[in-house]
């Protein structure tokens, strides 16, 4: 399930479970954004969803994990390599600079 809402002030979307992902209206016709949130839905389906969420929550590195992975489906998808890694440079407390995450982000 696809919820879009506008009290999504804080990010273009938001994995919440398996089987619900959040999106500002802004975005709500992103399709690699929307490749980006299923990987994270995948993420949850291999190890569980309230594991992912613990994992992500207390660890930098599956956080960064978890992210790198996703912004690579995003990538392939059509998003742009140098937004995704400033994205992941600035929003996941992962203490990347850009030019770090951008190596991370390569095919």
């Amino acid at each position: 399930m696809i919820l879009t809402t506008r009290l999504l002030w804080f990010s273009a979307g938001l994995t919440v479970s398996q089987r619900l992902i959040v999106l500002h209206p802004a975005h709500a016709n992103d399709a690699a954004l929307l490749a980006h949130e299923r990987t994270h839905q995948a993420q949850m389906a291999r190890v569980g969803t309230l594991r992912w969420w613990w994992r992500y929550l207390t660890s930098k590195a599956f956080r960064q994990q978890a992210e790198v992975e996703a912004y690579q489906v995003q990538i392939s998808h059509g998003g742009k390599r140098s937004t995704c890694a400033m994205n992941l440079a600035t929003m996941y407390r992962l203490d990347l600079d850009y030019g770090q995450a951008f190596l991370l982000l390569k095919d």
